[in-house]
């Protein structure tokens, strides 16, 4: 046995200590497969210890891809949470904010009020009576009478003493007024807060049919300013609003028909119906959104000719939506099928389905 033999048994275990184990060795099998045989095999294991690698590598990939995905969504769901949080946060102060400047409004009205009783009392005091001008008048007349049938001095001189004592009756705080005048003709004092709102404005808004009336009354009399009822009805408030806007708003069926009918009177119905507020809501818009089924219907048919109608239909305010939007919006059926059925008798009810805000939502969205 050579040296290097020896050495290559004697690593392989098969010499111990110097000694051979011959009969161990003897009695091993011989290898069933030859060295190029285990070569492949060999091959074969690699080549499925490199796939084996692949598929290990491309799973952790994609745990890592999937870790990855993992915190991106929180991070948008914390993203997201701090938006609503701030937008929370948001809310709570607009809505105290809504709170002092209703606290503000309060005042005001009440500060208004009292000015308003206070003007009405003085103008009380400064003309006189109707039913107190209608006798003077009548006792002027008489004197009249007896004067032209009078023909000597003394008679004429009587009469001119009655004359001159029932003047003098006439007199208020020491102020000398024409009662032919006043009888017939009221000043008419359209009143206007800090906020540009008149007096018209409140009483629409508290549901007063009676004061309504008497200022659209007083309004259309005046001699002093012909436009005056035009203007009175046309006056916007701090929000853009008219009073019938304030009316449709709350529901005020009585006031808006007053309003209405006394608009179309002066010739200013489709300018009124049309006119939007600040953020460009006509009255329909405002009885749609809060779901006045009276009031709608009433500027509806106050719209008359189907031209009319069409436009305060499409009427878009300043995100795009028309009335139908405000009303779908918040369920409110009745509405819905009034503007509906409006539609469809003049000829829009397509366009009025079809019309998308600036999002592009229909009302059906």
């Amino acid at each position: 046995m050579s040296s290097a033999e020896h050495d290559r048994l004697l690593e392989e275990g098969i010499l111990e200590q110097g000694s051979i184990k011959m009969e161990e060795f003897r009695s091993s099998p011989e290898p069933t497969e030859t060295v190029e045989q285990l070569n492949k095999r060999i091959i074969l294991l690699e080549e499925k210890l490199e796939d084996r690698e692949i598929q290990l590598g491309d799973q952790t990939q994609q745990i890592r891809d999937r870790d990855t995905q993992l915190r991106e969504q929180q991070k948008l769901s914390e993203d997201r949470e701090n938006l609503l949080m701030e937008r929370i946060a948001n809310l709570k102060a607009e809505l105290e904010d809504v709170r002092n400047r209703s606290a503000e409004q309060k005042e005001k009205l009440a500060t208004f009020r009292e000015q308003f009783d206070q003007m009405n009392a003085a103008l009380r005091d400064l003309v006189p009576d109707p039913t107190e001008c209608a006798d003077i008048i009548g006792k002027k007349e008489k004197l009249d009478s007896d004067a032209a049938k009078s023909q000597d001095s003394g008679s004429q001189l009587h009469f001119e003493e009655k004359l001159d004592s029932e003047a003098a009756k006439s007199q208020d705080s020491g102020s000398q007024l024409n009662c032919e005048e006043s009888a017939k003709e009221a000043p008419v004092l359209p009143l206007f807060d800090d906020n540009e709102k008149t007096a018209l404005h409140e009483a629409a808004e508290t549901n007063d049919p009676d004061e309504v009336m008497e200022i659209l009354k007083q309004a259309q009399s005046g001699k002093a300013n012909e436009n005056l009822l035009k203007e009175l009805l046309m006056q916007r408030d701090e929000d853009g609003e008219t009073a019938l806007h304030r009316a449709a708003e709350d529901g005020h069926d009585t006031v808006t028909k007053l309003l209405l009918e006394s608009a179309g009177e002066c010739e200013v119905l489709k300018e009124l119906l049309m006119h939007g507020d600040e953020d460009g809501n006509t009255a329909l818009h405002s009885a749609a959104w809060e779901g006045h089924d009276t009031v709608t219907k009433l500027l509806l048919e106050s719209a008359g000719e189907c031209e009319v109608l069409k436009e305060l239909l499409m009427q878009r305010d300043e995100y795009g939506e028309t009335a139908l939007h405000s009303a779908a919006e918040d369920g409110h059926d009745t509405v819905t099928k009034l503007l509906l059925e409006s539609a469809g008798e003049c000829g829009v009810l397509k366009e009025l389905l079809m019309q998308g805000h600036v999002s592009g939502n229909t009302a059906l969205h």
